[in-house]
């Protein structure tokens, strides 16, 4: 099995708590994501939409806290595949919202 469809099936299952209603669901799987980012950045070209999707909407969080934890993984997401994709891809995100 392919690098890039294991990703796709460990996001698949990681990413809804990455918006869990539950705040602290939500803040230890950013924690998680800072993590892993490292490890899992070149395998992710088939998640990354989705991760900073996801990711992006704990910005508006109540929560300090979340919205820090969000603000880490966007910074290493950006470190991970450039700035110049993150903004295209929240363009994108912008645009169908």
């Amino acid at each position: 099995m392919a690098a890039g469809s294991v990703a796709v099936q460990i996001f698949d299952q990681f990413v809804p708590c990455l918006k869990d209603v539950n705040g602290r669901v939500t803040l230890l799987a950013l924690g998680v994501l800072c993590d892993i980012l490292p490890c899992v950045g070149p395998h992710m070209s088939n998640v990354v939409t989705l991760t900073v999707s996801t990711v992006a909407g704990n910005l508006a969080s109540s929560s300090r806290e979340i919205h820090v934890a969000a603000s880490q993984a966007l910074n290493q997401l950006i470190r991970l595949v450039g700035l110049l994709l993150l903004l295209l891809l929240l363009d994108e995100e912008i645009k169908v919202a």
